[in-house]
């Protein structure tokens, strides 16, 4: 079966500049081309395409299929794509606590203002103006994240960089709090078999926020701005990165075993190209308190 791009969208249930889209983020290339240059697709290019739209409809961002996509089928030191099925069931649940909430609300709102038959205005504002402000749990209550731990976390494990497997990786996280900011700054070694030392470093500054999801931005030494999100689920924690005006993304798992040591495990790609998959421990440096 081979199909052109209109044929194929005709046949998905797509437009045509969806798929051009798809192409530009990487998530369905064209099979090749036909003797008029135009894109072919086949069967393949089908389930790809299904696979996203049934992704969508259980609220995964194209971000997070793209990981999803580069992450299946891969080694063990890659994350679970069950992972983002858990995660997207918490961040639901949340939702779904919040929009119950609201509902409530309305009802209640509703019922007062119409009590006697009547749609009192006054009551509507005066309800909402009685009604407190929740505030939201401290940050600093978090401890299931490492980032509330100050000091120097000694990282430990391998990855496969830049085509040369068994690479070895060092360094440490450094964790700070200066003027109501959470700092962290990972430093890494990579030696590959000709020990050869690449550093890469990251500075990543976190808001004082008690968001369950938090944006955040990175200034990484090699790829220079990195972008991207950081969810907290129970005791683990997990990361989304973009690299902006590069086309690379990336996330990364890090699962709590006990209060001083932390695994995490993770991928960058480009599109579909994978640029380098890690698999660490950090500990925790017991014997000082600051970097």
């Amino acid at each position: 079966m081979e199909l052109t791009i209109q044929q194929i969208a005709n046949v998905a249930g797509v437009t045509v500049p969806t798929l051009r889209f798809y192409e530009r983020e990487k998530l369905l290339l064209p099979e090749g081309r036909n003797g008029s240059n135009y894109r072919i697709y086949s069967e393949p290019s089908l389930i790809r395409i299904n696979f996203i739209k049934a992704a969508q409809t259980l609220g995964f961002t194209l971000s997070e299929i793209k990981q999803i996509l580069v992450i299946n089928n891969k080694s063990e030191n890659y994350p679970n794509a069950l992972d983002f099925a858990v995660l997207k069931l918490n961040q639901t649940n949340n939702k779904i606590s919040k929009l119950t909430n609201q509902k409530d609300k309305l009802a209640e709102l509703i019922e007062k203002c119409s009590l006697g038959g009547t749609k009192d205005v006054a009551t509507f504002f005066e309800y909402l103006n009685k009604q407190q402000l929740t505030p939201s749990p401290d940050f600093m209550s978090c401890r299931h994240s490492y980032l509330f731990d100050i000091g120097r976390w000694v990282l430990k494990g391998h990855c496969h960089a830049n085509g040369e497997l068994g690479v070895k990786m060092t360094g440490n996280v450094y964790i700070e709090h200066k003027n109501n900011l959470w700092s962290v700054r990972r430093k890494l070694h990579l030696l590959d078999k000709n020990n050869t030392n690449e550093s890469i470093t990251f500075n990543i500054p976190i808001v004082k926020d008690s968001n369950v999801t938090q944006k955040f931005t990175a200034e990484c030494s090699v790829y220079g701005e990195v972008q991207g999100i950081i969810t907290f689920a129970g005791q683990d924690i997990f990361k989304q990165y973009e690299v902006s005006g590069h086309g690379i993304s990336g996330c990364e798992f890090l699962k709590r075993i006990h209060k001083d040591l932390y695994e995490s495990k993770g991928v960058l790609s480009n599109g579909t190209k994978t640029l380098i998959d890690w698999d660490y421990s950090m500990k925790r440096d017991t014997d000082i308190n600051t970097p």
